[in-house]
């Protein structure tokens, strides 16, 4: 990789690692799991002939390996059926993350705006998302309450509306919440989520790409539900960011994936 890419081994690790988060032996291990977990759901293979193709020397390894890093037995998470903590490869034009996860069910407090969504003819969720977190940042100050880490939901879930729900907001917060704040209720879902790394003013053009050229080659469709915007890690000085988009999905059925590929 390091030839092909013409850099130092040591370039390629720091380059890799800052734009994944991983090191390039932590994706290989990750990616060569996760496609596991989706021959145990998609196929009827035995877990041995599973563990060989995915470089493991025996099931014993494997099985040990596979629960260390989704927390049940390949049998279990067979069993189960949903494809959770599944991470696919990068793409050649995006280094961005993107994995598999089923949330539970959960309530977020806080405040919100209205804006026109990504696909709206002028949008300004990139307006108004500055304003609302400016709001709870200040209210969350001003209550001197122990509180959990904010973060943003977008309600997408009116159909008939162009527009989105901004909120922000916290799961936890200790005392008597400002009279300004509301509670939201989001459902438990399975999502796709997008890693986003740099700049804040780039996140909705990664959400746009993964939307436009990522998810319309996938097994899976969107659905107007709840979008979870989590920030990791930032730096506003630097405008460096680490955020987690999440994104609600449903895998299609047949039906739908043979229309795709004869309208493609």
């Amino acid at each position: 990789m390091a030839d092909v890419s013409h850099w130092s081994r040591w370039q390629l690790q720091r380059v890799f690692k800052e734009k994944t988060g991983l090191s390039v032996a932590q994706y290989i291990r990750h990616l060569r799991l996760s496609q596991s977990a989706s021959h145990l759901i998609g196929s009827s293979a035995r877990h041995l002939d599973i563990a060989v193709n995915a470089g493991f020397e025996s099931e014993a390894s494997f099985t040990r390996t596979f629960k260390s890093h989704f927390g049940c037995t390949p049998r279990d998470y067979r069993k189960r059926g949903i494809p959770e903590g599944i991470r696919f490869p990068l793409t050649n034009t995006k280094l961005n993350s993107i994995r598999l996860e089923k949330r539970p069910a959960f309530s977020i407090i806080g405040t919100y705006n209205e804006a026109k969504g990504l696909f709206y003819a002028a949008p300004d969720v990139k307006k108004q998302a500055p304003i609302v977190w400016h709001k709870v940042k200040q209210l969350l100050k001003d209550s001197n309450a122990e509180h959990s880490k904010p973060f943003a939901v977008l309600d997408i879930s009116r159909q008939a509306s162009k527009y989105i729900t901004y909120w922000v907001g916290v799961e936890e917060f200790n005392g008597n919440s400002p009279p300004e704040f509301s509670t939201l209720n989001v459902p438990e879902q399975l999502y796709a989520v997008i890693t986003h790394r740099g700049s804040i003013h780039h996140l909705f053009d990664t959400v746009a790409w993964f939307i436009a050229r990522w998810l319309v080659h996938s097994p899976y469709r969107a659905y107007a539900g709840f979008e979870i915007e989590e920030y990791i890690e930032f730096d506003e000085t630097m405008d460096q960011f680490h955020i987690d988009y999440w994104v609600p999905i449903k895998p299609v059925n047949m039906e739908e994936i043979l229309e795709k590929k004869l309208n493609s």
